[in-house]
């Protein structure tokens, strides 16, 4: 009797060929796959705290009107809430009301605006000589990088106090010499976005009446709460970093603030600040998590890039191991850290090896068919 050709034949695969992927030389090139080998460095411990954004002091510059006037918009230029502005662009106009006794009252006030000013422009080149010393010093492999962004943002900010009591002095003295003859301008001291108006078009505004607030949205301090117990055990001098899911990136490192300690007595947490320039994702009020450096002498450990890493649905964490060169095998690993070296693996088996690092998320779409 002839044997039943019709029966399809079954095919046994070992179970430690379920995660394999083989692809074809011209599918790897059209996904893009990259290898790096799986390396054995030394990394200093770190570990994770909650955070919070929030805008830097610096960052805020309130406006005030120098002198009693009525105040209106620039003709076109409507400002509201939000609006973004550019330094030197014209904000308000004041069309001032001066009386015999209010011209005294101008006269002491340009007084004081030229102590002002000369107190501004002392402090900035204070300012520029520290940042020039600091530079010297760190060419010469004697000082730090860290004292001259120090020195930068303080001549930063010398530079903006220079430039608001010029325009309150300019302004004063025009209003002295013109009265109520002249219109006088108030413009934006640096680029920055409205947050506050005081007034409405047209009202009459005595001296120092608050007009408008004007923020940096990029400066941002983060704050980090550390318990007490732990604070000791960390490097509070060293840089520290933003983290996720994805690990840490060099361009969220974060700069250390040196200021008094203080304290949550309701979470038994120290209060540690950063500074951070945003590019814009990071906002103020957003909740962050920090990475900072622990004390010790660095310690051997197995490491991989972060983007090599693939969280799944279950969080269970996978990387690709290249067997050769079209074929694919993913492997269950265990990340211990993460920083900017990258990711810790518990697993030392992988010395040496070959991992996906960039395309392994379309490698992992495309063996499951699941995709983040």
């Amino acid at each position: 009797m002839a044997a039943d050709t019709g029966k399809p034949q079954q095919t046994t695969i070992a179970e430690s060929q379920l995660n394999q992927v083989t692809l074809s030389a011209e599918a790897i090139k059209k996904l893009g796959l990259t290898t790096t080998q799986a390396t054995v460095s030394r990394q200093t411990g770190t570990r994770n705290y909650p955070a919070q954004a929030s805008l830097a002091p610096e960052a805020l510059a309130a406006y005030s009107t120098p002198m009693n006037g009525y105040v209106t918009f620039t003709p076109g230029k409507h400002l509201q809430v939000g609006s973004q502005v550019k330094a030197g662009q014209i904000l308000l106009t004041i069309n001032p009301v001066v009386t015999p006794e209010t011209r005294l009252g101008l006269m002491t006030s340009l007084a004081d605006a030229e102590g002002q000013l000369q107190a501004a422009d002392k402090q900035l080149s204070a300012h520029l000589l520290t940042l020039g010393r600091t530079r010297q010093l760190w060419q010469q492999h004697v000082g730090s990088q860290r004292a001259v962004d120090d020195a930068q943002a303080n001549v930063a900010m010398a530079e903006t106090s220079l430039r608001t009591a010029t325009q309150k002095r300019d302004l004063l003295k025009q209003a002295v010499e013109q009265g109520s003859a002249g219109t006088y301008h108030i413009k934006a001291a640096n680029d920055g976005i409205i947050s506050n108006i005081y007034f409405s078009a047209g009202q009459l505004l005595v001296a120092g009446a608050k007009l408008v607030d004007i923020v940096q949205p990029g400066r941002l301090l983060v704050t980090a709460y550390v318990p007490y117990a732990q604070a000791g055990q960390l490097n509070l001098n060293a840089e520290a970093w933003l983290a996720g899911s994805a690990g840490v990136s060099a361009d969220y490192a974060l700069k250390p603030v040196v200021s008094p300690q203080e304290a949550d007595p309701l979470t038994g947490t120290r209060k540690l600040l950063y500074t951070l320039q945003s590019q814009g994702d990071i906002v103020p009020m957003q909740r962050l998590t920090v990475q900072i450096p622990q004390r010790g002498q660095a310690q051997t450990r197995l490491s991989v890039p972060c983007s090599s890493t693939i969280v799944d649905m279950n969080g269970n964490t996978w990387l690709y191991v290249q067997q050769d060169e079209t074929h694919f095998a993913r492997q269950l690993v265990f990340v211990t850290q993460s920083g900017k070296q990258g990711c810790s693996l518990a697993d030392q088996r992988l010395v040496g090896k070959a991992v996906v690092t960039q395309g392994a998320q379309e490698l992992f779409a495309v063996e499951t068919g699941y995709t983040h």
